[in-house]
């Protein structure tokens, strides 16, 4: 049975300024231009999702709730009026001063209206709202996929269908009530296609954040540092401690387009999981990073095996200390490095793609819907 899939979705604000701030006149053009524009970043997932439903035979599109210029644009082209909403915040750090925010729901209820899904797959569970879910469920079968830390505002039992790659989201979505099932994330094969292989001129990277949410980061990246030639991408420096090596390290952001860029020149590519995964093997950067062809050295993880062969398809450490030994190791004997990375790259293109993940999404659904 093929379906109408809207998939609501939200991009890193640094990322979307990086797009508007290329072109001064990219606003004002159609929201296709801009949504084109957005796309060729190659930020998120939502894009390849969409791509991955549509191949399988389903109408499926997406919406950016927080790209204000390309709702607008959207507003313009139906004729919608924009919303908006009062937010307080402290003048000279004393004074309660109401400031005007755009409403992202009205429109976006508008975008549902227009599109008529039967299935709206939310990716912004841990922002959107109890009662605009409560909305949604009105106009279609409602799923959230969510894969990072749950407010405690935010209810579960809402969703006709949680998805997660992280064991624990999915036992937390059962003790709601909420039918709940585990699905990693996976990579676009495209991509693969669209960056061409060119000399691998970086030895170590790092690309990611230095938030609160990944404790010993900073810890395992200072052991490479001090061991191996590390270069880091990151919108985080401000955190780092005054006087760490990785400092000296840092050659500015990348996101989308240019993340995977660095990852196709990287012979090896550090990555560590954050505290909500917990002791599983849960993020992107898994198949980010093997779907590019690098090796990569990832922390230990209790169902990394069932992803991935360590030591053949990737590389684990548990410690600091083995982070940078390996890392040292495979800078030094590219061959080796190569070979594993070889392994894990078709690993992820066999098992690991939003082709297969989206159809096992739409099977869950076809068996749990009314």
């Amino acid at each position: 049975m093929a379906h109408r899939v809207l998939i609501i979705d939200a991009n890193y604000p640094g990322f979307l300024a990086t797009v508007y701030g290329q072109d001064e006149t990219l606003s004002l053009r159609s929201y296709d231009e801009q949504l084109a524009a957005i796309d060729a970043g190659l930020f998120g997932e939502a894009q390849f999702q969409v791509h991955a439903l549509r191949s399988l035979g389903h109408d499926s599109s997406r919406v950016i709730v927080n790209a204000e210029p390309l709702q607008a644009a959207w507003r313009r082209e139906h004729s919608q009026t924009r919303a908006d909403r009062i937010e307080w915040r402290l003048r000279r750090n004393l004074i309660p001063w109401p400031s005007r925010r755009p409403d992202p729901w009205p429109t976006m209820f508008a975008q549902v209206e227009a599109t008529r899904p039967d299935i709206i797959y939310v990716e912004i569970v841990d922002t959107m709202p109890p009662w605009v879910v409560e909305q949604l469920r009105r106009h279609a079968f409602v799923v959230g996929q969510l894969a990072t830390a749950i407010p405690s505002e935010i209810e579960l039992a809402r969703y006709n269908l949680i998805i997660s790659s992280i064991p624990t989201i999915v036992s937390q979505a059962a003790a709601s009530g909420t039918t709940s099932a585990y699905l990693p994330l996976a990579f676009e094969p495209r991509l693969a296609q669209d960056i061409m292989p060119v000399e691998r001129i970086v030895p170590a990277s790092f690309v990611g954040s230095f938030s609160d949410r990944y404790s010993d980061r900073v810890d395992i990246l200072e052991a490479v540092a001090e061991r191996a030639p590390l270069s880091i991408w990151t919108i985080d420096s401000a955190r780092l401690p005054e006087m760490s090596i990785l400092r000296s390290r840092i050659r500015g952001a990348a996101f989308g387009r240019q993340m995977y860029e660095i990852l196709n020149q990287s012979i090896v590519t550090l990555n560590t999981h954050g505290i909500v995964s917990g002791s599983a093997a849960n993020n992107l950067r898994l198949f980010e990073a093997t779907g590019m062809g690098t090796l990569l050295i990832t922390d230990a993880r209790d169902n990394l095996g069932d992803l991935f062969d360590p030591g053949t398809e990737v590389v684990t450490y548990s410690r600091p200390e083995e982070a940078a030994e390996a890392t040292a190791y495979y800078v030094d004997h590219p061959k080796e490095a190569a070979q594993i990375a070889e392994a894990g790259r078709h690993r992820t293109l066999r098992e690991h793609t939003w082709a297969d993940r989206m159809a096992r999404t739409i099977e869950l659904i076809d068996r749990v819907s009314p």
